[in-house]
């Protein structure tokens, strides 16, 4: 992917490695975002523990580092639901959300996953709300933060820019062949589009 106007994480020397784990009965793609030159204590990111905790657990022990921040491209259950059991493994790690969607997180009928199962209501100790154009740093990674409502007010996309190539963590904005529903509570197709002609 190309994006016009600047190389927000090009300057970096850093290289990232993500590893995807499907997670959950939506099949939500979780990542672990590492700077493989890890040089600090905060060297991992999570995105978006929709599921599967303990599997999410082994692969961050698999890397052999620390936790340093969970990014959420929004507040859906299906986004959220291993963020209870993640905090209780590091309970000091910051949550990153956008403002929109920050509610969601300790509201069960918000998240909607009183309507899927068990409710889920993450408090993390710390959060970070995420605007457009952000820089989020892991270690030596840049993360420039897109903001990209439609799916739900508060969506965000996470763009990462490389020497050799870009990386984009879409949530439910963009699939493959697809794009994310309108019609759940907040949900706006015409800024669905909107945010799909900016990636």
């Amino acid at each position: 992917m190309s994006r016009p106007g600047g190389s927000p994480g090009a300057a970096d020397e850093a290289t990232a490695t993500a590893t995807r784990l499907t997670v959950g009965g939506l099949d939500t793609n979780c990542y672990v975002l590492r700077d493989t030159g890890c040089r600090q204590a905060s060297c991992l990111a999570l995105i978006d523990p929709g599921g599967d905790a303990p599997g999410i657990l082994r692969l961050i022990d698999r890397a052999g580092l620390p936790l340093g921040l969970i990014l959420l491209t929004h507040g859906h259950s299906d986004h959220i639901r291993a963020l209870p059991e993640i905090l209780r493994r590091w309970p000091d790690a910051p949550v990153a959300v956008s403002p929109a969607d920050e509610a969601m997180l300790a509201d069960p009928t918000l998240n909607l996953s009183v309507f899927v199962g068990a409710a889920v209501a993450p408090r993390p100790r710390q959060l970070r709300l995420l605007r457009d154009g952000d820089r989020v740093k892991v270690d030596g990674l840049a993360i420039e933060v897109l903001a990209t409502p439609g799916h739900t007010p508060g969506g965000l996309c996470f763009h990462l820019e490389q020497a050799d190539r870009h990386l984009l963590f879409s949530g439910d904005t963009l699939f493959a062949g697809s794009v994310g529903r309108t019609d759940l509570p907040g949900g706006s197709w015409p800024e669905l589009m909107g945010s799909l002609r900016r990636l």
